[in-house]
């Protein structure tokens, strides 16, 4: 739940997400301006994960890729930056090549390969 207020000062979420990190991405944004975030420990929320597609879907694992690194792009500074995509290219990166050739998931490759890619160039 948010306040009218705040949708109208922050915006809504930002569609370049589209899917995937699009409400850590507005969560920031809020802090950032000022407000507080706030929770209740004892509510319950119930959330089918991957209702809409699996977890090793080409295209999930495509958007997940890029908007971890679009993520970090917009919030993370230059310096902080560099060392997450430093990590990510020498350490992620060939892990999940190799994981996904390992286990034969070409298409999971390739996706992950191109969702890599549009994160760095900003996709």
């Amino acid at each position: 739940m948010i306040r009218k207020k705040v949708a109208d000062e922050i915006g809504l979420l930002d569609d370049d997400f589209f899917i995937y990190f699009e409400e850590l991405d507005w969560s920031i944004r809020i802090r950032n301006a000022g407000y507080k975030i706030l929770f209740v420990p004892s509510s319950e929320i119930f959330h089918k994960e991957s209702m809409t597609m699996p977890k090793e879907h080409p295209f999930r694992v495509r958007l997940m890729t890029r908007n971890r690194i679009l993520l970090s792009r917009k919030h993370l500074a230059k310096k902080l930056f560099s060392l997450s995509l430093f990590y990510t290219v020498l350490i992620s990166f060939p892990g999940n090549c190799l994981k996904y050739l390992l286990r034969r998931r070409i298409e999971l490759l390739k996706a992950y390969t191109k969702g890599f890619y549009q994160g760095i160039v900003n996709q």
